[in-house]
């Protein structure tokens, strides 16, 4: 009856610590890159002049479209762009560089 007793409680913590993990309300250490000596890259050059570089620009172009959430279907497109709601394969890239002024 014991050894029953200790099963069920293993059991419950395993069961209480993946609830907290899932949920994410067990801290844990996030790192910087300053934590492993890399430090931030800024390019020299600046196509469309708007005060960030085109590393930047082109950074958040992507995620800007990313955040959009495109449902995805196989076709193609006359432009070259997806210009619906629907995304292709290379959407990604193509508004990332669109957002940088690069094409």
């Amino acid at each position: 009856m014991k050894r029953i007793i200790i099963l069920f409680f293993f059991i419950f913590l395993h069961l209480w610590y993946f609830v907290l993990s899932y949920f994410h309300l067990i801290p844990k250490r996030s790192y910087s890159n300053a934590d492993f000596g890399i430090f931030g890259y800024v390019s020299e050059v600046d196509f469309d002049q708007d005060g960030e570089d085109n590393q930047t620009d082109i950074l958040m172009g992507a995620r800007a479209y990313v955040k959009s959430k495109p449902k995805y279907q196989s076709k193609y497109y006359a432009s070259g762009f997806p210009n619906d709601e629907y995304g292709v394969c290379k959407d990604v890239v193509s508004y990332a560089f669109l957002a940088s002024f690069i094409i």
